[in-house]
């Protein structure tokens, strides 16, 4: 700005001071946005931290009394091994059962064959996790494997990694792309190379031992079966709402394995020649609220005869990265992975019910794509580059929103930055206005 003081000397220190109100007004609300964006982060972080320490003396060796209570009935051997890391093979030998007794079957149906109580299984639970004997370890196996057909692989104590560790890198990834979408730095090679290292960590590395589906299925089933400590299952659940309410779908969109999977194969360049398709969304959200509720009335028991832990079970991607492949994983593969070459994140949008909690908070997000109405021309390149209408929605102000993943594309295409993945401030931003190109 140049200033002519020998002109107009009064107009001149008018301007100037308007000059300064300006840029004090402007450098005032930056600070507040960004204030409220770090009192946020620090938010999150102590709670991270909270959850962490809760979870260190929650799960110490020997797991104390009050999460052994969570070993019922309708537990089976399998579930204790992948829960509380102890071979079948050790309990088959403490509890003097047969060595052909399949793991698969409820405790409870094994204490009214065998007589034993289900306070013996927690006391060698927690004796096993507490001392791990390595030679009565290994003699359980050797037994167990050639008692009841278990190879080495099946019997071997499973790695699992600290659920505040894997917490916490979920965190960490979402602040990181947050500060990346703030900026607009999103580009193909971030798209490509985001995805690829959320399935390599929390796909292939962790076995997605902790992810957002888990979460909410096993909330309601400690809720609903006393299967679970429920406040062990809330921290993680509110972990992940957290982390959403911070960015909209932030864990869906970069965070999940099983997105990141989907979003992979939409974009290979392999099928960049198919036809992409949009499924109506009044049929996809439907999908995806029948199938939640039909899973709350076999979990609770609603309808007498019928009770079923989770239906989700069957139609679970998740199981992919446990390397547990069963006669469900070419259900897997054909209804859920070969859909996602045509459709985007069709498991997401038709099925996860994570996907469907999500979609509805997240008006509620702090960050999310926002449009300022007063640059805006109009030009409809944000609505064909979203794959989900999501775009076309915020753009009209919709109240009902189609599932924003914040992929970021709408942001990339606009020409004038009137989109921006921000918190909300003053401005002509949201209201109501109706396109007129069509989409192609």
């Amino acid at each position: 700005m140049r200033i002519h003081f020998r002109k107009d000397p009064v107009n001149t220190i008018e301007r100037l001071k308007a000059h300064n109100v300006f840029h004090k007004v402007v450098s005032d609300g930056r600070s507040k946005l960004g204030s409220l964006f770090y009192r946020t982060i620090l938010f999150a972080l102590v709670f991270f931290i909270l959850m962490s320490s809760g979870m260190v003396v929650a799960n110490v060796d020997g797991q104390g009394d009050v999460s052994l209570e969570e070993i019922r009935g309708r537990m089976t051997l399998a579930e204790i091994e992948k829960y509380y890391q102890v071979p079948p093979a050790f309990l088959i030998e403490r509890l003097r059962l047969p060595k052909d007794t399949s793991v698969q079957v409820p405790l409870k149906e094994l204490k009214d064959r065998h007589g034993f109580d289900m306070g013996s299984v927690r006391a060698f639970v927690k004796e096993y996790r507490s001392e791990k004997p390595l030679a009565k370890t290994d003699a359980a196996a050797t037994a167990g494997s050639a008692g009841s057909g278990m190879g080495k692989a099946q019997v071997a104590h499973k790695q699992t990694f600290p659920v505040s560790l894997i917490l916490a890198l979920h965190f960490l990834f979402c602040v990181i792309m947050v500060l990346l979408l703030r900026k607009n730095r999103v580009n193909k090679n971030v798209r490509l190379a985001a995805p690829a290292l959320a399935l390599l960590i929390f796909g292939i590395l962790f076995e997605a031992q902790t992810e957002p589906l888990r979460g909410l299925v096993q909330f309601f089933q400690a809720v609903g079966m006393g299967r679970y400590g429920i406040i062990d299952t809330l921290m993680v659940l509110g972990a992940f709402i957290l982390m959403t309410l911070i960015g909209v779908k932030l864990v869906c969109g970069w965070g999940c394995p099983v997105g990141a999977l989907q979003e992979m194969l939409y974009h290979l360049p392999v099928f960049s020649g198919i036809k992409k398709k949009r499924t109506p969304f009044w049929l996809s959200n439907s999908i995806r609220i029948i199938l939640f509720l039909i899973f709350l009335i076999l979990l609770f028991g609603w309808i007498p005869g019928l009770q079923e832990q989770s239906i989700y079970r069957f139609i679970n991607p998740f199981k992919l990265f446990e390397w547990d492949f069963r006669m469900t994983t070419p259900i897997i593969i054909a209804v859920i992975l070969v859909p996602s070459i045509f459709y985007y994140r069709g498991y997401c949008q038709w099925v996860c019910p994570f996907g469907l909690l999500s979609w509805l908070i997240q008006d509620l997000s702090i960050f999310r794509v926002r449009v300022n109405r007063a640059t805006c021309i109009n030009c409809g390149k944000c609505v064909r580059a979203c794959p989900t209408n999501a775009a076309k929605d915020i753009y009209e102000g919709k109240r009902i929103k189609v599932d924003c993943f914040s992929c970021s594309r709408c942001l990339t295409v606009c020409p004038n930055g009137s989109l921006q993945y921000r918190i909300s401030r003053s401005g002509p931003e949201g209201g109501k206005k109706n396109f007129t190109y069509t989409i192609k």
